[in-house]
């Protein structure tokens, strides 16, 4: 431990990717460098301790806020005013602010303080459906010009360049731990999978997943013959729908709604393969784990995420957005050709060790070197 480099996460939850990406980045930070890092948790913290587990200090402001709508300026003042007390208490450190709520309140706080602020979204998409698009707009790029960001794929950088005009956005692509990701796969087969072959996919179940894209493939598929059954790990408002939707499309006994599970990696580790069909994906940590266990991945090429992680289409199979004629075509030809299952689970593999998490935090303390250095604002 090196207890002169201590580094904070501050984050408003833990769901998803972005739970995934402060785990692997402490984590990364604590093999490469040695640090004691700590995560701030802005809302109350829930769900199992597993989910914690990693960081050295965890401390909750215990504001229920909602993320995407930062607009309420109530929860917003608490957040601030329970994090400078916090930070009274203790030390600092750097700081790695998560999303932009995260990365508005770390500046409201810090305004002098060098802030790494990392966006996990397309800015695009994060401004859709808002009441005041243009001020939020506004009020995103006067942050961000003040501090260093960073984007978690090219393609988010190149959009907060265009968006907010901004000069010093920097791409550190999110990390992996490819031991702790085997590890936590294990090798027993939960009891509720099916018992032939299937596909798998693991998210939240929302309109911007497009599972009924899917659920066509799947069926389409299925009348060419493919006999793996689906498997969809995760829940969400759309759950109802998709339920009726495989029901009508005459599927329903070989599509398994599964639930959300908390480690969904065993479900994808015994899988044909993993399918991936959102219309806009940052990243991709579901496809990057899929491929570290070997999986071979087809996703949609969508903006962003999954065109450069598969580096277009070399170390997995990209199709066109809203063509399911297409991601069946895709899914069938891995199903029934193990040559192609075999090229596409070992090229899969290789290109997972790029996304290694000990590069991902290198990148990180390099910048903030450089920020040291003067080589930022």
């Amino acid at each position: 431990m090196n207890p002169d480099l201590h580094i904070t996460l501050v984050v408003v939850g833990l769901d998803g990717g972005t739970g995934t990406f402060c785990r692997t980045v402490a984590r990364g930070f604590q093999q490469v460098a040695g640090a004691s890092v700590s995560l701030v948790h802005i809302r109350p913290l829930q769900g199992p301790v597993s989910r914690y587990a990693g960081f050295d200090q965890i401390r909750s402001l215990a504001v229920a806020v909602d993320a995407s709508k930062p607009r309420r300026i109530g929860g917003f003042c608490l957040s601030g005013i329970r994090l400078k007390c916090l930070f009274r208490q203790q030390a600092v450190g750097r700081i790695l602010s998560v999303g932009p709520y995260s990365n508005i309140l770390s500046a409201c706080v810090f305004p002098r303080r060098q802030v790494i602020m990392t966006e996990h979204s397309a800015p695009e998409y994060m401004l859709m459906g808002r009441r005041m698009p243009r001020i939020t707009r506004g009020l995103m790029r006067a942050v961000y010009a003040r501090h260093q960001v960073v984007g978690v794929s090219d393609g988010i950088s190149q959009s907060l360049r265009r968006l907010y005009g901004l000069d010093t956005v920097e791409t550190v692509y999110n990390g992996i731990d490819l031991d702790d990701t085997v590890r936590r796969a294990g090798r027993i087969r939960p009891d509720d999978l099916p018992v032939d072959p299937y596909w798998v996919t693991s998210c939240r179940l929302t309109q911007e997943k497009d599972l009924m894209a899917l659920l066509d493939a799947h069926a389409v598929a299925r009348q060419r013959g493919m006999r793996e059954h689906l498997v969809v790990v995760g829940d969400g408002p759309e759950r109802a729908h998709l339920v009726g939707r495989a029901v009508s499309l005459g599927i329903a006994s070989n599509v398994h709604f599964v639930g959300w599970k908390e480690n969904p990696l065993p479900y994808v580790a015994h899988a044909s393969g993993f399918v991936l069909t959102s219309r806009y994906e940052a990243f991709g940590y579901a496809l990057l784990e899929a491929m570290a266990l070997r999986v071979p991945g087809v996703a949609v090429d969508c903006p962003t995420g999954p065109r450069e992680l598969l580096a277009g289409g070399r170390y997995g199979l990209l199709v066109p957005v809203d063509n399911p004629v297409a991601l069946a075509d895709a899914m069938h030809s891995i199903s029934v050709s193990a040559d192609r299952r075999r090229q596409l689970t070992e090229a899969g593999f290789l290109r997972a060790q790029d996304f290694d998490c000990r590069k991902t935090a290198k990148s990180y303390l390099d910048i903030w070197n450089r920020m040291d250095a003067g080589g930022a604002a």
